[in-house]
Parts: structure tokens; C-alpha cells; sequence
């Protein structure tokens, strides 16, 4: 399943073949993998925002940021990437010591 974070282009609402909801006045957590998805996105119906979101991430979560953001757009999706973004993979850190230099 890939989830990710989209919205729609204009002022309406899709549901696809698994009765997954993209809401008309939000972004949404979704899982992006139904033909609707590809079909709309060709069409320029849906926006994708983040991709590769983390498997905890869900549409009731976002609605929780969206709601202590009070509707400020840029502040609920930066908030919620922070907590369910992709995972950045952390440097590999040398097994042996630097040398000293004299």
C-alpha cells in the first residue's frame, strides 16, 4: 500500500472503488494505489502533495492536524509530515576511529 497526502483541484469530493473518501475541503491520507487515483491524477482532479507517507500515517490523524491548525493549510501539512513524513535513513557511521592527526 502506498499512502500519501493529495487533495482535489477544485471545490468537490471522490470516493474510489474501495469506498476511500478524498474530502472536498482538506487534503487526505489515502492509499494511492486504485486506478480512480491514477485516472483523476491524469486529469488534474487530484493533487498529490507527499508521497511515501509511513504506514501509521491515516486520514483521521491528519484531521487531527487540520483541526489544531485551525485550517491553516501549510501549517497542519508540514505539522503532520513531521510526525508521518517518509523516514529519512540515518547516516551510517564509520566502525573504526578517525586518525589523529599530528
Amino acid at each position: 500500500m502506498s499512502k500519501a497526502l493529495v487533495e482535489t483541484t477544485g471545490p468537490f469530493q471522490l470516493v474510489d472503488e474501495r469506498q476511500q473518501l478524498i474530502h472536498s475541503d482538506r487534503p487526505t491520507v489515502a492509499d494511492v494505489g486504485s486506478n480512480m487515483f491514477q485516472h483523476r491524477a491524469a486529469a488534474g482532479q487530484i493533487r498529490l502533495l507527499a508521497g511515501e507517507l509511513q504506514d501509521a500515517a491515516t486520514d483521521k490523524e491528519f484531521a487531527k492536524f487540520w483541526a489544531e491548525a485551525e485550517g491553516n493549510h501549510e501549517l497542519a501539512i508540514a505539522s503532520f509530515l513531521s510526525a508521518f513524513g517518509p523516514k529519512v535513513a540515518e547516516p551510517e557511521l564509520p566502525l573504526t576511529e578517525p586518525k589523529k592527526v599530528k
